[in-house]
């Protein structure tokens, strides 16, 4: 996906966001300013490059500045590499971090499920999906 893609997310809504990006860049400040446009919210996927494939070690999201998140984040220097989506807004954002942290959290660092936006009261997709699994087979 390219500048001008529709996120899944978005698209049920109607919505258009303007950056994708699932290519592995070095995590550095100087290309996250490059990379990432500022004031807008997103989610991300740190990590280290294992035998030429993309290896998740921490899962986040900004609910407002992505690219200034990213640049002050602790983790900055342990890893290698990030990918990002930018959102629409928090609630895109947040549910961008739920499906990386439901797809990944056997192997990142934060083992506690990822807060929704403050005030928001939105529960994870995923969590319901699994749990209404989990109740039809029972």
């Amino acid at each position: 996906m390219g500048s001008g893609a529709r996120s899944r997310h978005a698209e049920a809504r109607g919505e258009e966001i303007t950056a994708v990006y699932f290519l592995p860049r070095r995590f550095m400040p100087e290309v996250v300013r490059v990379v990432v446009e500022p004031g807008r919210p997103g989610a991300y996927a740190l990590g280290y490059s294992r035998e030429g494939q993309f290896e998740v070690g921490y899962v986040g999201r900004s609910d407002t500045c992505l690219q200034s998140r990213l640049v002050a984040h602790n983790y900055l220097w342990r890893f290698e590499y990030f990918i990002f989506q930018q959102a629409a807004n928090e609630y895109e954002a947040y549910a961008l971090e739920c499906e990386l942290w439901h797809s990944f959290k056997d192997q990142v660092r934060n083992l506690i499920h990822p807060a929704s936006p403050w005030g928001s009261g939105l529960g994870c997709q995923y969590c319901g999906f699994a749990s209404s699994i989990v109740r039809f087979y029972r």
